[in-house]
Order: structure tokens, then sequence, then C-alpha cells
């Protein structure tokens, strides 16, 4: 293996979070109370519509509604699931038809063994899975046929692509070839051909953690949002390097003891997160000019929500679970973020429940209620898309 790696332009900054009102440079502090979180939230006035749509059901056409990753782009629909069978299944967005699936066949010419992430371009309409044993990127059009395999020399997690084309990779590898002898979290810019062109930023090794997720990069206007795992710090990659953008802690005296007890924070340096009480934000991230929506761990170990509002610059919203009064439903925690708002995959059984439960079924929409009546028992889960305003 060629060690392009001396190339690499490591630049070291912090994910520092201490005790503050403000802080210095460009990230704009987000302040959590874990005193005031509220059970449900209703956010009718930062919704702006809520899609939704039956995938197909057929022999060919079965999938389950815990995909590893979902993706929706123009009228296409992602769901990755990985195991045993290393699976893409694809659906018309709109329609719910089913399109196709790809599956692991083996390492030759045109195959692989298991898809360890995909990402898309859409402006290219084109699909690109990572086949992390045998090292190489698959591309597809949105239909799954086949049009390009190219080798990758550095083994990587996951991948998108900054707004003048460049790939940012997200490289988490115990080769210290590529960490520096530091840690294993790197971005790294591949050029053409997924040869190196610059490294991008080395994050923070005061907050290794071993977890590998497939929701780590989320687009915002002209540039990624990029968020590391069980750190406190939201990071913006433009063309020109990465920077912090967002810095989330909790307010003085708002966390208990047990908090630091949680296992999930065995993966950190404890010492960071008693010194300066920061959250361990969730990949599961979503911004408009309006608003910036998370998740984070809190005293209590479960997940939570906060939705910080820009124009006021404070934390409008911290809560547990989404309510949406219109129609008087609550939601469940999302499976991933569009470009729009919040991804849900819910099966038949789930939205039966709903409306056999729910107090006026016709605050739900007619077509809506009629679709699930006609659902059976094992037929393939709902799409919804929970869109927020602007």
């Amino acid at each position: 293996m060629k060690r392009h790696y001396f190339f690499l332009l490591l630049l070291f900054f912090g994910c520092e979070s201490k005790h503050r009102e403000t802080i210095p440079g460009t990230a704009t502090p987000i302040v959590l109370d874990n005193r005031k979180i509220a059970s449900q939230a209703i956010l009718d006035e930062l919704i702006q519509d809520i899609e939704w749509m039956p995938l197909e059901t057929s022999r060919a056409a079965i999938v389950g509604n815990n995909p590893y990753q979902i993706a929706a782009f123009g009228d296409r629909l992602f769901l990755l699931y990985t195991g045993i069978n290393s699976t893409l299944a694809i659906f018309d967005r709109y329609t719910g038809k089913f399109i196709k699936k790809l599956s692991a066949q083996g390492n030759g010419p045109g195959e692989f063994s298991k898809i360890t992430s995909f990402s898309v371009r859409p402006e290219r309409k084109t699909l690109e899975i990572t086949a992390g044993f045998e090292r190489k990127v698959l591309g597809f059009d949105f239909n799954g046929n086949l049009q390009s395999e190219v080798f990758c020399e550095i083994p990587f997690t996951n991948k998108a692509y900054l707004s003048n084309g460049e790939k940012v990779v997200y490289s988490q590898t115990g080769n210290r070839m590529f960490t520096s002898g530091t840690g294993d979290f790197e971005l790294l810019a591949l050029g053409e051909n997924n040869a190196f062109h610059a490294g991008i930023k080395q994050l923070d090794v005061r907050h290794p953690t071993s977890l590998i997720s497939a929701y780590i990069f989320f687009p915002y206007r002209d540039s990624l949002r990029f968020i590391k795992p069980f750190c406190d710090t939201i990071f913006q990659l433009t063309p020109r390097g990465a920077a912090p953008r967002y810095v989330a802690y909790f307010k003085k005296g708002s966390v208990g003891s047990k908090f630091w007890e949680n296992p999930n924070l065995q993966g950190t340096r404890d010492e960071i997160h008693q010194i300066h009480h920061i959250p361990s934000l969730l990949p599961i991230y979503f911004e408009n000019d309006r608003i910036v929506f998370g998740v984070y761990q809190s005293d209590d170990w479960f997940s939570h929500h906060f939705i910080y509002e820009k124009a006021s610059k404070t934390v409008r919203y911290n809560f547990s679970r989404l309510w949406y009064k219109k129609w008087d439903i609550p939601l469940p925690p999302p499976l991933h973020i569009g470009t729009e708002g919040l991804l849900f995959l819910l099966t038949p059984g789930e939205l039966k429940t709903l409306v056999q439960e729910h107090p006026e079924p016709s605050l739900l929409p007619a077509d809506f209620r009629q679709a699930i009546q006609r659902a059976q028992p094992g037929d393939n889960p709902f799409f919804v898309y929970l869109k927020f305003k602007n």
C-alpha cells in the first residue's frame, strides 16, 4: 500500500466545552437544561406537512422496518439492511413501487460480499455502495444498474460530498498508519478515483469512541454538518476545511451524578465529560434556516430531543417525545433525517393500533386511514416523512 498519508494535512482542534455563556470563534453555543425536559412537545408550529406512502409488498420486495441506513432523494427511497444478507432495497418514494434489491453475491467484478454504507449524488442520480471487505466503491443508477467500480485504498465507514464535488470520507480503522497513532477518527478529502487529495481534519482525540454509525454527515445549504458520536461539537465542513459550528453543553448544575455512571460513556474519557459537563450528542441531526434539531443522552440515560431556534438563540424545545396535534398522534424517534425533516418507517401493525386507540380517528386523513385498513400483517412498512417549515 502506498503511503499517501505523509501528504495529509493534519490540523488538530479541540472539542472544548467548558461552563460558559459564550464560546469564542465561530461556534454557536447550544445550552441544554436537564431540569426542563418535557415528556412531550407539540411541534405543529414548526411542521409543514407529513408525507406518507405504504411500500409495495411482494415476494421480492419484502423488507424490515429497522434498516441500518435510510435515505430519500428525489423520487427514490433507499433502505440498507446489514447482517448475514447485506441488502439495499430501492423504492419509488411517491408511489411505494418496488424498484430493485442489490444483494451480496460475491467478491468478483461488480460484486460485493457486504455493504458497509452507501451515499448518493443527487445531481448525478448516482448511488454509490461502499464494499468494505473488497475495498471498492460500486456506482449504480437510481434503478440499481451497475455503472462503475473503483478500488479504494483506504478502508472507510462513510462518505459524503462537499459542494465542489470532493468526497469526504470518515475513516475508522485500527491501522495507525492512517491515524498517526492518536486515535481512530479522521476526515479525509479524496479526489478522483478515490486517490488522496488532502486531509481535512484530524478530530479531537480526547473523545475517542468505538461507536460506528451510519449517520454522521448531514447536508445544510452548500456545506455538510458532521457529528462525532458522544462528542459535544457539531462541525461544519466546506471545501475550505472544517470548523466547529455548534457546541452543546449542559447548563451548570442541571446534571446529576448518575449521568456519569452511564455505561454508554465508557467509550469516552469520562473525566472530560465530568469536568466540562458536555452532552453526548447522537448522530441524528437536522438543520434548516429556522431551527437545529438534535438528539442527546441525558441524566436518565435515555435519548432526548432538542430544537434550537436560531432567531432567539435559545433551545426552544427540550423533550422526550414529539407530538403532532393536528392529527393528535405521537411520533417515535426518527430513523434518520432528510433534507426537509425526519424519516420514519412504521409497520401496518403499529399504524392499525394507532387508529384503533385514537380518541378521534377523523383527525387522520381519510386516505391515510383507508390505506392502513387495507394493509395486512406482514406487509411492508409505511414510509413517513415529517417536513419542517423553513
